[in-house]
């Protein structure tokens, strides 16, 4: 999950390979930005969403811009960032700290009762930190999208 073909990060100094350090920022992030491409160029958009460790689920209305782009072209980028302050620095005299996620990966329309049940539940959990359970008459309001991730990295700028 870690082979997407890319350039290398110019400050290899901050690279983060460890699935740990990169599962826990997507655990405590608050939102996945998304990007996509369109007919019309790219588009990202912020988003709530779940992450089981595996794949990343998100939901969105029945119908929408994202669900237009995503079924010409289903191939996303994401990223979520944990940590972020901008703190004074000797260099330019300001610099960010964060932890952050970008990865690479191919969304779907849940389309099984079961697993848009479970994605829901993983989005809720996400934000409640509590085991969370939807009814199946409330996961037929909302379209699911699940993201099989292909690669993943992350970077980190922590002080020095």
């Amino acid at each position: 999950m870690n082979g997407h073909a890319s350039a290398p990060m110019q400050r290899s100094d901050r690279h983060v390979w460890d699935r740990t350090s990169i599962d826990d920022v997507l655990h405590r992030a608050d939102l996945l930005h998304l990007a996509m491409t369109g007919p019309d160029g790219p588009y990202v958009v912020p988003v709530n969403f779940g992450y089981d460790g595996e794949r990343i689920y998100i939901h969105c209305a029945l119908k929408g811009r994202k669900l237009d782009v995503l079924a010409e072209d289903p191939r996303v980028c994401f990223e979520a960032s944990v940590d972020v302050r901008v703190v004074p620095s000797s260099g330019c005299g300001w610099t960010a700290r964060f932890h952050s996620v970008v990865g690479f990966g191919t969304a779907a329309l849940v389309t099984d009762e079961g697993e848009k049940v479970h994605a829901l539940g993983m989005v809720i959990s996400h934000y409640s930190g509590a085991p969370e359970t939807v009814p199946p008459a409330k996961a037929k309001g909302v379209a699911v999208l699940r993201i099989d991730i292909e690669s993943m990295t992350g970077k980190a700028s922590v002080e020095e």
